[in-house]
């Protein structure tokens, strides 16, 4: 059975209490506070967009920790003792981040990246990014080199900078 109460009241009277949100001053319809599933502050109760079957209300957690997605902090609104009734239904997809698979691939490529000691300049950065991007280290020749680091978008005098950084030589005629 749903809930009532007007979704503001609603919002006002069952939700915000229960989470201990607070309403906005410029948005009175909108409530505030931390999130029940992770606790970061940016977290928020508001009403939806108006169009056809809109939902009661729209949460959303700006916490950039976790995957807060609106299922998981749902779950946690009715742990905390949000009535079911109050919730209603949140059709809108949740983001899948799956531990595994490409996402968790790039993940690791990232964090060797950033714990490379080669990596002193943006140049060298992005010379890292562009290995990751084509599944291969950077030639060790000096005019491959030059035209990976093109590729990854490096302007000229850069890369000259780069090549030496990288052990790179031209060959003396």
């Amino acid at each position: 059975m749903a809930c009532l109460a007007e979704p503001v009241t609603c919002r006002r009277d069952h939700i915000a209490p229960v989470l201990g949100l607070k309403a906005g001053r410029e948005k009175p319809w909108q409530f505030t506070g931390p999130c029940p599933a992770c606790g970061h502050g940016g977290f928020s109760v508001t009403a939806p967009d108006q169009g056809s079957n809109p939902l009661r209300h729209i949460w959303h957690c700006n916490c950039s920790r976790d995957l807060c997605d609106p299922a998981r902090v749902r779950q946690a609104m009715a742990r905390a003792g949000v009535s079911e009734d109050c919730l209603g239904s949140y059709k809108r997809r949740a983001a899948q981040a799956s531990p595994g698979g490409e996402a968790a691939v790039l993940r690791e490529a990232l964090r060797e990246i950033l714990a490379d000691p080669k990596v002193r300049a943006v140049a060298d950065l992005k010379l890292r990014v562009q290995e990751v991007i084509e599944g291969e280290p950077a030639p060790a020749d000096w005019a491959g080199f030059l035209a990976f680091a093109e590729r990854a978008g490096i302007q000229r005098s850069k890369r000259y900078e780069a090549a030496a950084r990288w052990g790179r030589r031209q060959r003396q005629l």
